[in-house]
């Protein structure tokens, strides 16, 4: 092992300690996915099962199946809510639980459909006229005949995402919070010119 990368590992290895001092558990503690997990979001309960009967220590820092990397924070919100257990040191964490059985998508393994052009467009008409109405609370009509018969399914893609988490991103922001606060900007000037 060459010098630079047995700095970094005893480094890691101090972090880890810190990080770890006064959680209840050590860095050899085995992890144990829970009945809570199996019936998780599927995001959740991936990342715990690939947990499931390994090591704090090996876990901490690794890519699990959601491509990003298990922190520290991570592990003790999964501690935390029960997703989780953190067994003694060489202990056997048995087989994975079975949560609830999920029904496929009623897609799934069918090849998507072919999109064009012209069909993205008509998409993209639908959600700026949902974001005028959800910024300014005016519903324009669109002139697009086509992408009016669209605006139902658009509407049923965006609603969901919608509310105190406001996850929807809209795929142009014309009507967005940055674009507000320079056209207050350009205003301001303005009025000091």
């Amino acid at each position: 092992m060459a010098k630079g990368s047995a700095w970094k590992l005893a480094l890691i290895k101090g972090k880890m300690k810190k990080n770890l001092r006064g959680a209840g558990f050590e860095a050899s503690s085995v992890l144990k996915s829970t009945e809570k997990a199996a019936n998780s979001a599927l995001l959740i309960q991936e990342r715990c099962n690939a947990c499931h009967g390994r090591t704090v220590r090996d876990v901490l820092g690794s890519m699990l199946n959601s491509g990003n990397r298990y922190r520290t924070a991570d592990l003790k919100y999964d501690l935390k809510h029960g997703r989780l257990q953190a067994l003694p040191s060489g202990s056997s964490a048995g087989a994975l639980p079975v949560g609830r059985i999920r029904e496929d998508a009623p897609c799934a393994g069918k090849p998507l459909p072919p999109a064009s052009t012209t069909e993205f467009l008509r998409f993209l008409q639908c959600q700026l006229r949902f974001e005028t109405k959800h910024h300014t609370g005016k519903d324009i009509k669109l002139a697009d005949k086509d992408a009016e018969a669209m605006l139902p399914q658009v509407e049923t893609f965006i609603t969901p995402n919608l509310g105190n988490t406001e996850r929807w991103v809209p795929y142009h922001t014309v009507l967005g919070v940055h674009e507000f606060f320079f056209s207050a900007v350009d205003s301001f000037q303005e009025g000091l010119e």
